[in-house]
């Protein structure tokens, strides 16, 4: 409830589920920044062998413009990375 109503949110991290289950259900408000703008597979687990995605970064109030999974060197899982404008998903400007 302290959250203002006009100001972005971004939640993101290991989820423990793959993409598409139903627990993100819970996040109807927010966009799956990798399901609107992801480049490539965007698999994150294993590091080494990526075959689903329980890391993720969900919007809201932001337009990705961007998403995808780097490899790493201190983790078992790839990082996500969004880049994102602040100009809202529902508005008419075109992401390029």
């Amino acid at each position: 409830e302290s959250v203002s109503d006009e100001l972005p949110e971004i939640v993101g991290g290991d989820f423990n589920a793959p993409a598409g289950d139903a627990i993100y259900k819970l996040l109807n408000e927010y966009h799956d920044s990798h399901r609107a703008a992801g480049r490539g597979w965007g698999n994150t687990a294993l590091n080494t062998i990526p075959a689903f995605r329980p890391d993720q970064i969900w919007l809201k109030r932001l337009r990705p413009v961007s998403s995808y999974a780097v490899q790493t060197v201190h983790s078992d899982h790839r990082m996500v990375v969004a880049d994102v404008s602040l100009e809202p998903m529902n508005s008419k400007v075109s992401v390029r």
